[in-house]
C-alpha cells in the first residue's frame, strides 16, 4: 500500500530516530528498513534523521556515513524513500560555539538547527543561546516544547522565542494524544497561535512511536485548517531540508483564561 488517503503529496519528516544502533531509535538495520517501509506508505518521501548528539558515546559523528548505509539498503530494498543527515542538538553553553566551528550537524547541512532543551527544566541560559545561534546565521528549531511542562505553564516564554525567530516543532504522537490529553491540548494551542511551524514524527522505532505523520495532520487540519496543516509536513520542511529562508505568521499572545492552562 501506498500512502494513507489523507495523506498529503510528498510529506517531509523532519525530526526522526531511524539509524540503527546510533541511539534510542531503530534498534537493527531490519527496524530502520521496517521504519524507512512505514514512512514510504504513510506518504513521506524524505526523512531527516536527527540522532542526539549527547548520552550515546558520541556515535552521532557517524551519522552522515549512517545515513549513507542506510540509504544504500533502502535502495537495494526498493524503498524509495530519501533519507537526509541531520542531529538533534541539546542545547548548552557552548552550542553556538560548537555550530560556528562546524562541530554540530545542521538539517540537511542549511542553516537550521534541531535543538532540544531539557524534560526537567528551563536552562537559564536558554534565551542567551538562541539569540547567539541566531546572530551566528542559524535558525534554531525547538523540538516537541510541547512535552515540556514548565513551558505549558509559562507559554509566554516560548512565544518570546518564537516572536524573536525561532522555530517550533511539533511532534505527532502530542497531537493523536499518546503522551496524554494535557500534551494534545498545549499541542493544539501552539497550532492555533502560530507558535509552532513544522509536524514530524520523532520515531523512534516501528511499533512505539512510529515514522508516520498523516493521522496527526488530518486532527491538526481540523484544529487549523487543511492548508496550514498540509504547509508543517510539506513546504515549511521542504524550505528548510533545501536551506531557503521561511518567514512564518506573526505569533499570536497566548491567553492565561483559555481553557488549555486549566489544570487537568
Amino acid at each position: 500500500m501506498r500512502a494513507h488517503k489523507h495523506s498529503p503529496v510528498g510529506m517531509i519528516d523532519l525530526h526522526s530516530h531511524i539509524l540503527p544502533m546510533i541511539d534510542d531509535g531503530a534498534q537493527s538495520l531490519r527496524e530502520a528498513l521496517e521504519m524507512a517501509q512505514l514512512a514510504w506508505e504513510d506518504g513521506i518521501t524524505q526523512m531527516v534523521a536527527t540522532p542526539h548528539d549527547t548520552g550515546w558515546g558520541g556515535s552521532w559523528q557517524s551519522t552522515r556515513e549512517g545515513v549513507q548505509t542506510l540509504q544504500a539498503e533502502m535502495n537495494n530494498h526498493e524503498i524509495p524513500l530519501q533519507v537526509l543527515p541531520g542531529l538533534e542538538i541539546l542545547i548548552d553553553l557552548d552550542t553556538p560555539q560548537q555550530a560556528r566551528e562546524g562541530h554540530l550537524l545542521a538539517l540537511n547541512d542549511s542553516r537550521y538547527l534541531l535543538i532540544e532543551l531539557p524534560f526537567t527544566h528551563y536552562p537559564p541560559y536558554t534565551d542567551h543561546v538562541i539569540f547567539e545561534l541566531q546572530v551566528a546565521g542559524f535558525v534554531p528549531i525547538l523540538a516537541h516544547p510541547e512535552r515540556y511542562s514548565y513551558l505549558k505553564t509559562n507559554p509566554m516564554r516560548l512565544f518570546a522565542l518564537v516572536e524573536r525567530g525561532a522555530l517550533v516543532q511539533v511532534t505527532t504522537n502530542s497531537i493523536l494524544g499518546e503522551f496524554g490529553a494535557a500534551v494534545r491540548d498545549f499541542s493544539r494551542l501552539l497550532l492555533e497561535h502560530n507558535l509552532a511551524h513544522v509536524i514530524a514524527s520523532d520515531a523512534h522505532g516501528a511499533n512505539v512511536r512510529p515514522p508516520t505523520l498523516s493521522q496527526a495532520i488530518e486532527i491538526a487540519s481540523r484544529w487549523i485548517g487543511e492548508q496550514q496543516a498540509t504547509a508543517m509536513v510539506t513546504s515549511v520542511p521542504e524550505a528548510i531540508v533545501n536551506d531557503q529562508p521561511w518567514q512564518p505568521e506573526s505569533p499570536v499572545e497566548p491567553k492565561p483564561e483559555r481553557r488549555w492552562f486549566q489544570t487537568r
